[in-house]
């Protein structure tokens, strides 16, 4: 058997594990629609089956941390302007940003990041890594949202957030073995998931 047949059945059967894993998941959740549960072993630290907040709510910047070497990436920890205790968020989730760009000529500028952190009633974290523009093609702009947090947001600044949101979650069936496959910041939601 060559090496590279050897890889080929190698990846195929990862692949094959994947979709099963995946599959396995849609069902259940189509068997528990409706039911949020935190994960077994989880700390208490909110309720799951609270319903979250409607529409924005102010958060303010309350720390910032770059991740790496290139200060490509940066962590920011958001606390409610209200100080009212937060609803707990599926790992995985993410979180919608009007983000005050004045140099946009649109009303708001949406962007969305992934929760990077375990549940905390006191505050969220994000991970945002710098959106550079394609390497064929330098004269496209940079990011405008990632370009705001990593250039411009300080401690202090107060951002227009939605509740968490999405589907892409782990599932919390401690019998079923999870599989990781991610590549760059597409690590981030996989972060809260682990912790």
């Amino acid at each position: 058997m060559t090496g590279s047949r050897l890889l080929a059945l190698i990846c195929a059967a990862l692949l094959a594990q994947v979709i099963w894993v995946i599959c396995l998941a849609m069902w259940k959740r189509r068997q528990t629609a409706g039911e949020i549960e935190p994960r077994s072993g989880d700390p208490p630290t909110g309720n799951f089956k609270a319903a979250a907040w409607p529409g924005w709510r102010s958060f303010r910047i309350a720390s910032r941390r770059f991740e790496d070497e290139s200060q490509s990436q940066c962590s920011f920890s958001l606390e409610p302007d209200d100080a009212l205790a937060l609803p707990s968020f599926l790992p995985g989730q993410f979180l919608t940003f009007a983000l005050p760009i004045v140099s946009i000529d649109a009303a708001t500028t949406l962007r969305c990041y992934s929760i990077s952190d375990r549940p905390d009633p006191a505050a969220y974290r994000i991970t945002v890594k710098r959106a550079l523009p394609p390497p064929a093609r330098p004269d496209v702009p940079s990011g405008v949202g990632s370009a705001w947090f990593l250039d411009e947001a300080k401690v202090g600044d107060l951002v227009q957030v939605r509740a968490p949101a999405g589907q892409f979650v782990i599932d919390d069936d401690v019998t079923i073995t999870a599989v990781f496959i991610a590549g760059g910041i597409g690590i981030t939601p996989m972060l809260s998931m682990i912790l």
